[in-house]
């Protein structure tokens, strides 16, 4: 694309912004710059598809839920020592995936993950190790048969 077309274009967007001014400048584009966008755009595709899935509607993704969803990937990038790319958006699928229960009902929303980004980490990790303070529906069932005997 032409980066005198770039320039008048309003909803350029900032890749294409990038692209046109190392076109300019005769530089390549650093490739840092495009992977960190993809890794955005795989994890927001990855939660739209997620909350589409869960509630039958479209997501409306605003500059809170950019914001929120960079912070996601900041938290998990350090929670992960930073493995990569992969790593981090495969770290962003298991928390969307086993998110609790109440935050799906309740709190599906991109700020929310990332203010409680702790305790549904700690949440997950203690579901997962057993840990669970949840009552099985295995020992409800043995607890209401016990009251009724």
């Amino acid at each position: 694309m032409n980066p005198i077309d770039v320039l008048y274009d309003p909803k350029a967007s900032k890749d294409t912004l990038r692209r046109a001014l190392a076109a300019a400048l005769g530089v390549p584009v650093p490739e840092a710059t495009t992977a960190t966008s993809s890794l955005f755009n795989a994890c927001r595709e990855v939660f739209m598809e997620a909350y589409n899935n869960h509630t039958g509607l479209s997501y409306r993704f605003g500059s809170r839920d950019g914001m929120a969803l960079q912070s996601i990937i900041d938290q998990l990038r350090v929670l992960l020592a930073d493995k990569g790319d992969e790593s981090v958006l495969g770290g962003f699928r298991a928390l969307i995936a086993n998110l609790p229960d109440w935050y799906r009902q309740n709190q599906f929303n991109l700020p929310v993950i990332d203010k409680k980004f702790n305790d549904i980490v700690s949440s997950i990790k203690s579901t997962k190790h057993g840990n669970s303070s949840h009552i099985s529906a295995d020992y409800k069932r043995r607890v209401l048969g016990d009251l009724l005997a």
